[in-house]
């Protein structure tokens, strides 16, 4: 059983993972550009990573659904989102950052992506795949944000087995930080080689056997809140 304590770590450090500012807070406002966009193309990443060429549409058409005082304002960029450039915008970036910071209808569209996007997906493998420990949900959490799924290139590196198939999950999981951490390392673009400060975070919470996913916790630099 995963308690809402727990949960409400993995955003924590989901947040601190994402956002420049590394602050356990969710961050619903500022705008990040890096170069991480299809064919390495500049993109806005809003937040704790909804981005300009994947969820960023979905989010500004649920808050021009759920009737955001923007809404208006919105229309005129909601079909270009993920087709046309619009990290060099700035009007499209004024509208974005002024919405998420001041309407509350926006940050709530930004924790149901959150939800439906990125943890309800998580928490599914998690339960098929016959896992029960809190730090194994977080590492699946993670894999999601930053790179959608548990890729199956990197489950073909290691000779681990599901749980749901008989296997250890702690053997399983350890394995697979391990293969993410050897990916990341060695990728051909800096931008993810720098993220191996997320696979570190694991290997040091496997290291410690804190599969209960319990504080005191380092992660990036910055402790974890209770």
């Amino acid at each position: 059983m995963i308690t809402s304590e727990q949960k409400a770590r993995m955003r924590a450090v989901i947040n601190i993972f994402e956002n420049d500012s590394q602050s356990p807070k969710t961050d619903y406002s500022s705008i990040y550009i890096y170069p991480d966009g299809p064919g390495e193309r500049r993109q806005l990443t809003l937040g704790f990573g909804i981005t300009e060429y994947g969820q960023m549409q979905t989010l500004v058409r649920m808050y021009i659904n759920d009737g955001g005082s923007r809404a208006e304002s919105f229309q005129k960029f909601v079909g270009k989102i993920g087709k046309t450039p619009l990290v060099d915008d700035k009007e499209f970036r004024a509208l974005l950052k002024d919405s998420a910071k001041n309407d509350p209808i926006f940050q709530a569209a930004e924790d149901k992506i959150f939800v439906d996007k990125y943890f309800a997906p998580a928490q599914k493998f998690f339960t098929d795949a016959g896992f029960t420990q809190p730090l194994s949900l977080m590492v699946v959490l993670d894999s999601y944000i930053h790179s959608g799924s548990i890729p199956g290139f990197l489950r073909s590196r290691f000779s681990a087995t599901l749980p749901s198939a008989g296997g250890n999950e702690k053997e399983w999981i350890a394995q697979y930080i391990n293969a993410r951490h050897a990916w990341l390392a060695n990728h051909s673009r800096a931008i993810l080689r720098r993220t191996i400060y997320r696979t570190q975070f694991f290997k040091n919470q496997i290291a410690k056997q804190n599969w209960e996913f319990n504080t005191p916790m380092n992660a990036n630099g910055v402790e974890v809140p209770s």
